[in-house]
């Protein structure tokens, strides 16, 4: 896994220097639902380089049933633009968490 996140161009780098510094996971979309930034932490979870989730979206990844989840709370959120919070179980290690997401206009 890279050691650095090096986000695509339209991502500040000091957003991505954050959200590496995070010890959870964390995460940019874009309006379409693709990740623009990942942290190390996300990327060990889904067990691939940072490079490689960049561009795609859930349902590269993850279940077919939680990518539409996370996509209609995702569009909720950029609708009211309204922070949320979910309880979750996550699909890789059965472990249960929080999914907490908000959205900010570019």
């Amino acid at each position: 896994m890279s050691s650095q996140v090096v986000p695509p161009s339209n991502v500040p780098q000091h957003y991505a220097s954050l959200l590496d510094n995070l010890p959870d996971i964390a995460w940019l979309k874009d309006a379409k639902g693709r990740y623009l930034a990942v942290n190390r932490a996300f990327a060990k979870l889904y067990q691939r380089p940072v490079e490689e989730i960049l561009g795609k979206t859930d349902f590269d990844f993850l279940p077919r049933r939680q990518a539409t989840l996370y996509a209609r709370q995702d569009a909720q959120v950029m609708r009211t633009r309204c922070p949320a919070a979910t309880k979750i179980t996550c699909w890789r290690t059965g472990m249960a968490g929080w999914r907490r997401f908000g959205w900010k206009p570019s």
